[in-house]
């Protein structure tokens, strides 16, 4: 027999447990994902600049730590591939049918990223390009405001970008 999960059983206001097993599990889950889509593609990708010597220059850029890791999502993409071809080369179909899968996560994933992140970004800048005359700006006034504050910037054009393209879903529908 079932038992009925209410708030109150949820939540542990009945004196269970099953809140405690929630959080673990949340907590659980959060830490391999973050493990599995963060720390191994950075350090994959911190390997592959250590080895190909451009960890130096890495560093001394603003968006260092996001080119690592999109040096280790390409490692990735590329190792999934290799595999794929060795898997179909030795016709083991199972293996091959996971890398394939595992190939279209990360890929959806990359372009998810372009999609949501990077080209909003990219057209907050070009908006705050163009309209500097607008507010009486020059683009040396924008790029120390990136070197001082490159998170709040950052976050600045993408949030323009994202409003802007509201603004222009609205008046076009």
């Amino acid at each position: 027999r079932r038992e009925e999960l209410t708030w109150e059983r949820m939540l542990g206001m009945d004196g269970s447990l099953v809140f405690v097993e929630y959080v673990f599990w949340v907590a659980t889950l959060n830490v391999v994902s973050i493990t599995v889509f963060g720390l191994i593609p950075y350090l994959l990708g911190g390997g592959v600049a250590l080895l190909l010597g451009v960890d130096k220059h890495l560093d001394s850029v603003l968006i260092g730590r996001a080119a690592i890791l999109l040096l280790g999502y390409i490692v990735v993409i590329l190792m999934l591939g290799y595999g794929h071809s060795v898997a179909k080369f030795f016709n083991w179909s199972k293996l091959q049918h996971a890398l394939g899968i595992g190939f279209i996560i990360v890929k959806v994933a990359l372009l998810l990223a372009l999609e949501v992140v990077i080209f909003p970004t990219l057209s907050g800048w070009w908006i705050d390009i163009c309209s500097l005359k607008l507010c009486d700006s020059t683009l040396s006034d924008r790029i120390n405001y990136l070197y001082t504050a490159p998170g709040t910037t950052t976050f600045l054009h993408w949030l323009v970008s994202n409003i802007f393209t509201a603004l222009v879903r609205c008046q076009s529908s």
